[in-house]
């Protein structure tokens, strides 16, 4: 397959002037829908899970970003990088006639109501790159005030993935979507997210956050606030799930 060539936009850059994490899914989506329109993909097929490993920030530049992509089987893997060949992020596409159901999580987390923009629908749904865009404004959400740190800009994403279960149609009235610390370790947290309504679970997310120092531009490990905070929402949550 030849690579897909597109060109970075200023809007497309966030607070540490890196990328935005949605805007590799951007990128990869009109890479894969390219292949469709060509022929090299079918049109019908669903993606049921998508995962994207954010290797190294990519920053701002003139130059063209490239998007390779191979199909083994049933999957499609994309590799976004620049004319030198430095690749910046990977993402893994599972094709699929069909979506499994998601059963609802068991766990007692926070939720809040979430207001779809008729942007983030084509075709009257939401899309792979907007559904990133939710789980990533779940994640800010829960980073800075659930768990209680004061900077959501001390971390980076380091991988997401989304389990696909049925397409999220635009609507006027609000999904419930909520978020729950799975576990931490020396220097990561894994967050889950879900996008809900009456019972039916849309999509599910994890991503994993590598605490970051913005001075040096490298991973660090947890500090002891952190890791109190992150204990303490540990303990309340599996508090409030034994108790329901």
């Amino acid at each position: 397959m030849d690579d897909y060539v597109i060109q970075m936009r200023w809007a497309d850059i966030d607070q540490l002037n890196h990328v935005n994490n949605v805007r590799y899914l951007d990128y990869a989506d009109e890479a894969r829908l390219a292949l469709i329109e060509s022929g090299q993909l079918p049109d019908d097929c669903q993606i049921g899970r998508c995962e994207v490993e954010f290797l190294r920030p990519l920053l701002l530049s003139m130059e063209p970003v490239k998007i390779s992509g191979i199909v083994e089987e049933n999957r499609l893997i994309q590799e976004i990088f620049t004319g030198e060949g430095t690749v910046f992020a990977r993402v893994t596409s599972d094709l699929a006639e069909s979506r499994s159901p998601i059963a609802p999580s068991d766990i007692d987390a926070g939720s809040y109501p979430f207001q779809l923009r008729r942007g983030d629908a084509t075709d009257g749904f939401v899309g792979n790159a907007n559904h990133f865009g939710i789980f990533q404004e779940a994640r800010i959400r829960t980073v800075s005030k659930l768990i209680g740190i004061s900077s959501a800009g001390g971390f980076v994403v380091g991988r997401v993935a989304i389990d696909y279960s049925v397409d999220l149609p635009w609507r006027k009235e609000p999904y419930t979507v909520r978020t729950w610390l799975e576990k931490f370790g020396r220097s990561s947290i894994e967050l889950c997210s879900e996008i809900f309504d009456q019972g039916t679970v849309f999509a599910r997310a994890t991503a994993v956050l590598v605490g970051f120092d913005l001075e040096s531009q490298r991973s660090r490990p947890l500090n002891d606030e952190e890791r109190a905070h992150l204990e303490e929402t540990l303990r309340n949550q599996q508090s409030r799930t034994n108790s329901f």
